[in-house]
């Protein structure tokens, strides 16, 4: 692991510049207790001029020196954000009009990666691009694998237990053996506002131990984000309360753990995963499942093909759904407004008023 503002070389370089100051110093008074001629004192300006400009790069690097925060997906930057505040800006590695599964690293991402101090990630199933560029180039950096912190909890379990009992966490939670999140369950965690609370408190550990001057505004960042949070889940919770018990399909399996937080009905999907197309068995089933529900919903980062297939002739409304907020503005608001903007989606189709 790298440790805070951390590395060894940039110790050194702060040493070096205060020992130049200090003999800044003892050669400032050395001329002060003198006479100088006029041609002396020009000639001991330009030096202190020389010496300023040689000490800056110096001074600039010592007072600028922060840490390198990598985060993977639009949402988890979001809620790096909120906790970071002023202190810095996280990296975000997927734009979210990419595949988290199959994006590819551009040469600076890479370069950056290789000497980041910390990545904040889902799950090593969900962007394993990431995962092997890590084990490939940067095996020092900290690691925090969000799904792993909901570790001992298969994905229809984790999300309740979430809503009860999401302060009742301890170090056992790290242990990835006892992980029953796989990749033929929902990895969209981060649907869940509960997940996120969890979340919000082991990421404002983690960059407090990596940099425990800041450790008092991380925590209180943390505090003010968990509180927004539980506001969203109340009004949320209340907004779709009156379509709990309405059927829909979706594009893709990615809204298990917001179904459950807002314990709207569990959806049928049209494919099984978004890197999978589903066969014709499967799309003749989901025609039928079409007849029988109030709404079908598209993803606006996926053609509409498939859905089309499925409700070509049918009497069933339809709407659109964006789990990773492509056509949101990355930064701390981007998780609420994420959530926000899929209730209003989720409400607006499954209303029959």
């Amino acid at each position: 692991m790298k440790p805070l503002i951390a590395c060894e070389s940039q110790l050194l370089d702060m040493k070096i510049y205060q020992l130049l100051i200090r003999q800044f110093a003892r050669l400032l008074r050395g001329q002060l207790t003198r006479r100088l001629k006029p041609t002396r004192c020009v000639l001991s300006c330009q030096c202190t001029i020389a010496f300023i400009i040689l000490i800056h790069p110096y001074a600039v690097h010592a007072s600028n020196t922060q840490l390198t925060i990598i985060t993977d997906i639009a949402p988890v930057h979001s809620l790096t954000s909120m906790i970071m505040g002023e202190t810095g800006t996280p990296h975000l590695l997927v734009p979210p009009t990419q595949s988290p599964h199959h994006f590819s690293l551009k040469p600076s991402q890479a370069q950056l990666l290789s000497s980041a101090h910390l990545a904040i990630f889902i799950d090593d199933e969900f962007t394993p691009p990431l995962t092997r560029q890590m084990n490939a180039t940067n095996n020092d950096i900290t690691r925090l694998e969000l799904n792993s912190i909901l570790t001992g909890l298969s994905s229809a379990d984790m999300v309740e237990a979430d809503m009860g009992e999401h302060h009742k966490h301890d170090d056992t939670l790290h242990n990835k053996e006892h992980n029953e999140v796989n990749q033929h369950d929902d990895l969209h965690t981060w649907l869940n506002p509960n997940n996120a609370i969890v979340w919000l408190q082991h990421i404002a550990q983690t960059l407090s131990e990596l940099d425990p001057d800041n450790t008092d505004t991380y925590n209180r960042n943390a505090q003010h984000a968990i509180t927004q949070l539980n506001v969203l889940n109340e009004n949320l919770t209340q907004l779709l309360q009156g379509v709990r018990n309405e059927p829909y399909l979706v594009y893709h399996d990615a809204y298990q753990h917001f179904a459950a937080a807002f314990k709207l009905t569990k959806a049928e999907s049209i494919a099984i995963s978004d890197a999978r197309k589903p066969g014709a068995r499967r799309l003749s089933a989901m025609r039928k499942k079409a007849r029988t529900v109030t709404c079908v919903f598209a993803e606006n980062q996926h053609s509409d093909a498939l859905v089309n297939t499925v409700t070509v002739g049918l009497d069933v409304k339809r709407g659109e759904l964006d789990p990773i907020g492509s056509n949101l503005d990355r930064g701390p608001d981007l998780y609420i407004e994420l959530l926000t903007q899929l209730a209003e989606s989720f409400n607006a189709c499954l209303s029959k008023k």
